[in-house]
């Protein structure tokens, strides 16, 4: 590659990019047919900086190949193109983050009528019942847990999570109820042994919490989510039902009599995730269009009602309606929010705007003449929402936040 090409983008990862430098970076990725040689440059760059790791070609790929397919949608005749966004206080770790960026550059050029305009401020507009986003601080260590006979405890906002055992208890071991509380009283039990009670942990919308099963498989809950799971595991198989998003670390188990692995089985609406020791995210909302399982080690089957496939490391299954598919991803997009961070990776509005809803716990609503854009970025989830939403507004957007019948609503605006 040309050394002016990686001035320009140094340039522009440093925010230092002129009007007649987004012209000659147009002219090195103007055209849709330009996703391999966009592919090499992001390769080549990211060599440059880590040479040693596997993953880059198929990184560069995805990321490429995505550009192509919305530099083609941008070359057709619709009414509104979608507008590419990178928020500016973007946090660059490595090299990966940066070739997201260079990404972003030449996706920008094609899908911005201004190209210099369009990095203009954007502004929260005031209403007379607007509420100061200041004020809705972000979601903390909130859930209920659901007993077998429907008694419902709110878990402590103190503890980060709990520990399914002969007893549940919060992490630092004190205690949350015993064995004997959990489904029915001492003299109602057997003597021939311990019960199997079907349990349920809730995360509201603005709450997370964490989990270690009887097995000492970790579950980590994102908001607006449901595990249920049983006290103990029984034979062959370890079921649990999820509903919403969760970051699961299994560890292998096996019979005492053959020693035959046991599989862990996770269900959720439309599909079935088998495993046996790994980790995984699964996010499967009722709201969303899409259920995605993704790999970060081990393997997993992914399994719908037509069809089952295999996944390996950095691989990610998309069950939309009846169909599943399997693509290279970049695993930390989809993996950070258990280490605290919005991560937008080329992350619609709608989706970007679905994430604050369930953390921040408020309505979402568009104005109909709003035009889909495109975030890359990350953004600490413990900052509140006024924090969040000046970050994004620097990328363009416009919004007005309400109280309507006692619930906090933010409207997106044009």
């Amino acid at each position: 590659m040309e050394r002016d090409l990686y001035v320009l983008l140094e340039r522009y990862l440093d925010n230092r990019c002129s009007a007649a430098d987004v012209q000659r970076l147009y002219e090195y990725f103007g055209h849709p047919d330009d996703d391999a040689r966009l592919a090499a440059a992001i390769r080549e760059y990211m060599i440059r900086h880590d040479a040693a790791n596997p993953e880059i070609p198929p990184i560069a790929h995805e990321i490429a190949g995505n550009v192509h397919q919305r530099v083609w949608d941008a070359t057709q005749p619709v009414e509104r193109r979608p507008i590419w966004r990178r928020i500016p206080w973007v946090i660059i770790r490595s090299p990966y983050a940066a070739a997201i960026l260079i990404a972003a550059v030449a996706a920008a050029l094609i899908f911005a009528a201004d190209p210099i305009a369009n990095w203009s401020n954007g502004r929260i507009r005031p209403q007379a019942n607007t509420v100061n986003a200041a004020e809705i601080a972000p979601g903390t260590n909130r859930a209920t847990l659901t007993l077998a006979d429907g008694q419902a405890i709110d878990l402590s906002e103190a503890q980060a999570g709990i520990i399914v055992g002969e007893a549940i208890t919060y992490l630092d071991g004190s205690l949350v109820i015993d064995s004997e509380s959990e489904g029915e009283s001492r003299e109602d039990k057997p003597q021939a042994g311990p019960k199997t009670y079907n349990l349920q942990l809730t995360t509201p919308k603005g709450g997370t919490y964490q989990i270690t099963l009887p097995d000492g498989s970790r579950v980590w809950l994102n908001s607006a989510s449901t595990l249920s799971y049983p006290s103990r595991f029984e034979g062959k198989e370890r079921v649990v039902q999820l509903a919403g998003e969760a970051y699961f670390d299994v560890n292998e188990a096996r019979t005492l009599t053959d020693s035959q692995k046991i599989p862990f089985l996770v269900h959720t609406q439309n599909q079935v995730v088998e495993v046996l020791g790994t980790e995984f995210n699964i996010s499967a909302y009722a709201d969303d269009q899409e259920t995605k399982t993704t790999l970060v080690t081990g393997s997993v089957r992914v399994s719908s009602d037509n069809e089952t496939l295999q996944l390996s490391p950095n691989q990610q299954a998309t069950l939309r309606g009846d169909v599943l598919q399997v693509k290279q991803v970049d695993v930390r997009a989809y993996t950070d929010w258990k280490a605290g961070f919005f991560s937008f990776r080329e992350t619609s509005l709608t989706d970007a705007m679905r994430q604050l809803s369930r953390w921040y716990n408020l309505d979402v609503a568009y104005d109909e003449s709003v035009s889909e854009m495109y975030f890359f970025g990350k953004i600490k989830r413990d900052n509140n929402l006024n924090k969040v939403l000046s970050i994004l507004e620097k990328s363009g957007l416009n919004c007005r936040i309400t109280n309507e019948n006692n619930r906090i609503k933010l409207t997106v605006l044009p």
